[in-house]
């Protein structure tokens, strides 16, 4: 058995990675698998029942392994934790870092929020840096929905570090028979590919809602994706990690089904729902904050964002409502006729 663990967010995507640690070989298991939420109630109510009713309903016939251990303490959720998994949404970890009281016995902060801060524009690896520069810290990311996980279906994704052994070690230490790790150094790659399908997934829900048809939506992925690989050269990261699990691989997941919330949302946006009715509904839906977020850190870049970014930059003009889906369409078929470029 290895060490204790945290995983820091108590919803579906928490607690698939929680039980996918359970189901390590016990050589390579956690000795403990603290999973911390805010809801006092609901996380008494996950360790009397050993299920997440409110976030895998669908799921109640797998009971969570006495490994897991729901609290709403985070200091019992970290008692001897050697690695945290950052799991609540993007636009929250950094008030809670902030607060964490974080033993010393953290060697390793794994990043699985995927989506940027909307106040600053940061990543989350630039998050913990600031708050854990002596942490080692690590994204994992890539196709992987919460149900497929927990039922043990097969599953393969992507852990980024620019400590390359680590990702090597992390690899080694959490796959198994159906959940496969693939190692990377290029950490922004993995972030940007993660943040980013979230709103390319939001643009593929309009144009299924909006009844555009298949072409269009295989149109607007092909062109979205060029999008994110010139804003992921311009920030530093390598292009050719887009086309693997982090990036293409995730995005062909969480834009082609209405299990992504992003997509969901997308969908309803098209047929015609108003935003802030259907945000207050919805939950959360990274996408939304996370094309505002791209923006501001795009033009941080130096990228034009009508001429490199147009299908984002829509996607952000749609969602503040400065806006229409038509008008979007309507300018981006008016566009300079150029030869294709990635």
């Amino acid at each position: 058995m290895t060490g204790a663990v945290a995983i820091l967010g108590a919803g579906s995507w928490g607690t698939a990675l929680a039980c996918t640690l359970s189901y390590l070989p016990a050589c390579r298991r956690p000795q403990a698998i603290g999973l911390w939420g805010r809801n006092k109630e609901q996380m008494e109510r996950m360790a009397s029942t050993r299920e997440n009713a409110r976030y895998l309903p669908e799921l109640s016939e797998f009971s969570l392994s006495p490994l897991i251990m729901p609290t709403s303490s985070l200091e019992k959720a970290l008692e001897d934790a050697e690695k945290i998994f950052l799991v609540v949404p993007a636009q929250h970890i950094a008030s809670l870092l902030a607060t964490l009281p974080l033993p010393p016995s953290v060697k390793v902060v794994v990043g699985c929020a995927k989506g940027i801060e909307v106040a600053s524009g940061r990543f989350v690896s630039e998050i913990v840096a600031e708050c854990f520069p002596r942490l080692d810290y690590a994204v994992l990311s890539g196709p992987s929905f919460a149900e497929d996980v927990v039922r043990r279906r097969p599953v393969a994704v992507a852990v980024a570090s620019e400590n390359f052994p680590l990702a090597r070690e992390l690899c080694n230490e959490w796959s198994h028979d159906r959940f496969r790790l693939y190692a990377s150094k290029d950490v922004r790659g993995a972030e940007i590919g993660g943040a980013c399908k979230n709103v390319l997934a939001l643009a593929c829900g309009i144009v299924e809602g909006r009844k555009l048809g298949l072409s269009a939506r295989a149109a607007l992925t092909t062109r979205a994706l060029a999008e994110i690989g010139r804003f992921a050269i311009a920030s530093g990261a390598q292009e050719e990690t887009l086309s693997g699990l982090s990036g293409w691989g995730d995005a062909l997941l969480t834009c082609t089904s209405t299990r992504s919330r992003n997509y969901a949302f997308g969908c309803a946006l098209g047929a015609g729902a108003s935003i802030k009715p259907l945000l207050a509904r919805s939950g959360t839906v990274e996408g939304v904050w996370t094309a505002r977020a791209l923006h501001k850190r795009a033009f941080s870049t130096g990228l034009d964002l009508k001429r490199d970014l147009p299908i984002l930059s829509c996607v952000a003009a749609i969602l503040d409502e400065t806006m229409t889906i038509d008008e979007a369409l309507q300018q981006l078929f008016a566009r300079p006729l150029v030869p294709e470029r990635r």
